[in-house]
């Protein structure tokens, strides 16, 4: 009986974040217009931020509260998003729909490459 609790529990956790990255995919293109590929990939960089600052950071040596390492993801995925839109995203304005769409394709590879 544990053992289904426990699955359905981490079946409704799972189905939480993707409904998430769905909202955020609805959300950034109806702000924009434009579909952001590159979301999956800055959600996976700030998955593995909260890693490295909570599970990850007792092989380097540090040992940081759970909620702090929290704290500290955020600061840092917000830092990053800022980044983005301001090296990536805001000097393509103005630009047609494709150019953008091709931006974020690139910022994708990238993410991706770095993730490898």
């Amino acid at each position: 009986m544990i053992k289904f609790l426990q699955i359905i529990i981490d079946g409704g956790l799972v189905g939480l974040v993707y409904g998430l990255v769905a909202v955020s995919f609805v959300v950034i293109y109806r702000a924009s217009k434009i579909v952001n590929l590159a979301q999956g990939e800055v959600l996976v960089v700030g998955a593995l931020l909260l890693w490295t600052f909570t599970l990850g950071a007792p092989k380097f040596g540090v040992q940081i509260p759970f909620l702090v390492g929290i704290v500290l993801t955020l600061l840092a995925c917000i830092s990053f998003g800022l980044i983005l839109e301001r090296l990536v995203f805001r000097p393509l304005i103005g630009q047609s729909p494709f150019a953008i769409f091709m931006a974020s394709i690139a910022l994708l590879v990238m993410l991706r490459g770095l993730r490898n």
